[in-house]
């Protein structure tokens, strides 16, 4: 359960919809939870069985996860995605015979790159 550690006493009245909203979803989480082994799958479902061009137009054509770099403000996403490989890459100093692990950055993209 998540504690304020004092900072009720600093908000005063403020932090009774914040305790409020702590307390009802401890107690809908505990006695009515919606995440089981039954209604999992559909949950999963519904947050992740979707059309890729939701994706391609949030993400851009790197369909990257990952935040962009952008050094320059009038870069594009897409420069600035790429950018990031780039700067990932030069930092990664990777060499014949290494192997890279692509997890979470988004649809493969940083893999392919390097």
């Amino acid at each position: 359960f998540l504690r304020l550690e004092g900072a009720e006493k600093e908000l005063g009245w403020r932090a009774l919809p914040l305790l409020g909203g702590m307390l009802s979803g401890a107690l809908k989480t505990n006695f009515f939870p919606d995440n089981t082994q039954t209604t999992s799958p559909s949950n999963i479902a519904h947050h992740y069985d979707i059309s890729a061009q939701l994706y391609e137009k949030m993400l851009g054509p790197t369909m990257m996860y990952t935040c962009a770099y952008f050094h320059h403000p009038d870069m594009s996403l897409d420069e600035a995605q790429r950018a990031k490989m780039q700067l990932v890459a030069k930092k990664l100093d990777l060499r014949p015979g290494l192997r890279v692990l692509d997890l979470g950055c988004g649809f493969g993209s940083m893999a392919h790159f390097l």
